[in-house]
C-alpha cells in the first residue's frame, strides 16, 4: 500500500530517543559516513577497553555518560 492509497509515512523517534544517552554526552563525537549516516565515536574507548569505539545504540546506561553543558 503507498502514501496515496492511505498509508502513512512511519514516523521517526527523535535522535535523543534513538541514540539515547549518546546524543547528550560530551564523550560521544559524531561522525558522517560517505552515505549520510551519523554514527557516534566514544572518546572513552581510546583511554578505556571497557568502552566500545562504536557503541551500541540506543545506550541506555553508561558508567563514562557525562552531560553536555549545553543539554538540560
Amino acid at each position: 500500500m503507498t502514501e496515496e492509497e492511505g498509508e502513512e509515512e512511519p514516523l521517526e523517534a527523535p535522535e535523543g530517543v534513538r541514540v539515547g544517552l549518546c546524543a547528550s554526552c560530551s564523550n560521544a563525537k559524531t561522525l558522517e559516513t560517505k552515505i549520510g549516516a551519523t554514527i557516534y565515536l566514544c572518546s572513552l574507548a581510546a583511554k578505556d577497553a571497557r568502552f566500545r569505539r562504536f557503541p551500541l545504540l540506543p545506550m541506555v546506561a553508561c558508567e563514562g555518560f557525562e552531560r553536555r553543558p549545553d543539554q538540560p
